[in-house]
């Protein structure tokens, strides 16, 4: 029995063993999953969007930074009374009426600080980059003059003090990066740096020696912290409330605010002052996200240049969609001998061919120059300038928008540069004309913004003379007053003529009014006439 059981088993092994049949392979679907995609998003397009109390606070939070914004004073260490303006005090002020738009909320809520450091790397951006440093370039670009004021009422010789401003101190340098800061940080702060001078105390003008002047310091604010003073923080009615009394600096310490000339860009209300750290809303801030859409949409125009072209191919879609594969491989043939990337299968037919479908590109440099354009108005800058392009449109010179622009300029003049150049003035005088007696005031005054060209310059003179001509004919002003006029022009050609015309130079038809002033008596000859 045992011998019987082994010859069996032997005979197992060399019996070949029967294979089960394959599982049929499952039909490939390529389109279930489109079809899945487009049933999850059907009707997803006007999706409610509703946040939740905790969501709400989370974007508050990011909108102010500041969790405790309780301002100490700088004098006593106390802190002051109501003016905790950070997230704690902010999440409490927002009414249910301004939480009730989500969409709203959310998008305001996110325009919130970005921080010196982001602003100080969008800045490199060749876009925002002009939007900052093109109207500091033009404002400070037309200089200015001085007149120097005497006690006794004559002006003084300006050349010396406006040559130690422009070309020892760099004045014009340093109001420039001082306007730019301004637009890139929100905020800008220069220094006067002053030997032997007292910085925790107010300035007084009166105490810079002679030669104590060593130059002009613009700091980023990133390097200042503000401190307050009993008063600043207390009162709303104070002309410096909120306005930081002391700043403090690494190296030199305390500085009083009067020695610090700042700069802020665009102010903001006294609620967002702790989370832009008592600056200003810097332009970086206000343009990044349109010069970020106007940088993709101007790079999609050499992606569409080559994509452009559709290839139309007839086909049995039926078939094709039960052999995915090899349809994948057909459309990779083809694009690779094609300049294109798109290829489209419809079903074949008789009246079918295939064909080529062009996207049309006429409107798209339009669809791009907008967007530049946004960045553009954002800056206040004219969209032809920023981007050095010409004006388009018939009989369109860009002579309004120039003009709105110069206005800018004069505002920003005033704003930025006047400050810096009057206190760099004041110091120059005492530190290095100190020798100079008898000085009452300096008066900056700047330079026209759009220069005239000399054929501007000629036409103007030919008018005036022609004016002037025809008020001498009608005997409103006589030849001495017209002279006479056209020397005390300061700086013009015929400053320098003599106050009387010489007499061997008068001309011999030159018709001069009697002494009665050349009128005939208004009733007649007199009786001496007629005798």
């Amino acid at each position: 029995m045992q011998r019987h059981i082994n010859m069996v088993n032997i005979r197992n092994w060399f019996k070949k063993k029967e294979q089960k049949p394959a599982p049929a392979p499952q039909q490939e679907r390529a389109f279930d999953r489109f079809l899945e995609l487009e049933e999850s998003t059907r009707h997803t397009f006007v999706k409610e969007e509703k946040l939740s109390r905790q969501e709400q606070d989370a974007i508050l939070k990011r909108a102010f930074p500041v969790q405790s914004a309780r301002l100490c004073d700088a004098q006593t260490g106390q802190f002051a009374m109501d003016s905790d303006l950070g997230f704690s005090q902010m999440r409490g002020l927002i009414t249910e009426a301004g939480r009730a738009d989500d969409r709203i909320f959310r998008f305001y809520g996110k325009h919130s600080f970005i921080g010196w450091q982001l602003c100080a790397l969008i800045s490199q951006n060749w876009l925002v980059a002009n939007a900052c440093s093109i109207p500091a370039d033009d404002a400070v670009r037309p200089g200015w003059k001085n007149i120097i004021k005497s006690v006794s009422g004559e002006d003084l010789d300006p050349a010396e003090l406006t040559e130690l401003t422009l070309k020892k101190y760099r004045l014009a340098e340093k109001c420039r990066q001082h306007a730019k800061n301004s637009r890139v940080f929100g905020v800008s702060y220069a220094l006067l740096c002053i030997d032997g001078i007292d910085y925790s105390q107010p300035f007084n003008l009166d105490g810079v020696r002679p030669g104590s002047f060593k130059g002009i310091s613009i700091i980023d604010p990133v390097w200042i912290t503000p401190q307050w003073s009993a008063g600043a923080l207390n009162n709303p009615a104070s002309p410096n409330f909120y306005e930081p009394t002391y700043y403090q600096t690494n190296g030199a310490g305390r500085i009083h605010a009067s020695h610090i000339i700042k700069l802020v860009h665009e102010e903001v209300p006294d609620l967002l002052k702790p989370s832009y750290y008592f600056g200003g809303l810097p332009l970086t801030q206000e343009i990044y996200e349109r010069v970020y859409a106007a940088e993709r949409t101007a790079n999609e125009a050499p992606l569409l240049a080559l994509t452009k072209r559709l290839l139309v191919v007839p086909t049995n879609l039926k078939a094709l969609a039960a052999k995915p594969k090899i349809a994948w491989d057909l459309m990779k043939m083809l694009v690779f001998g094609r300049d294109n990337q798109g290829v489209y299968f419809t079903e074949e037919g008789e009246k079918n061919q295939v064909h080529q479908v062009d996207t049309s590109l006429s409107d798209f440099d339009a669809v791009i120059m907008s967007q530049y354009q946004l960045v553009a108005a954002i800056a206040r800058i004219p969209a032809h300038k920023l981007l050095k392009t010409d004006p388009k449109g018939l009989n369109n010179n860009g002579e309004y928008t120039i003009k709105d622009y110069n206005q800018e300029l004069q505002s920003l003049q005033e704003k930025s540069l006047r400050p810096l150049i009057e206190r760099v003035n004041g110091v120059v005088l005492r530190s290095d004309l100190s020798q100079l007696k008898g000085v009452k005031e300096v008066i900056t005054e700047f330079n026209p913004i759009d220069m005239p060209t000399e054929l501007e310059k000629a036409q103007v003179e030919s008018q005036q003379a022609q004016a002037a001509s025809a008020y001498v004919a009608a005997g409103i002003l006589s030849p001495e007053e017209v002279r006479k006029a056209l020397r005390a022009e300061k700086g013009g050609k015929y400053a320098d003529i003599e106050e009387e015309l010489p007499a061997e130079e008068m001309p011999e038809d030159l018709e001069l009014p009697d002494d009665d002033g050349g009128q005939e008596p208004p009733f007649g000859p007199t009786d001496e006439e007629e005798a």
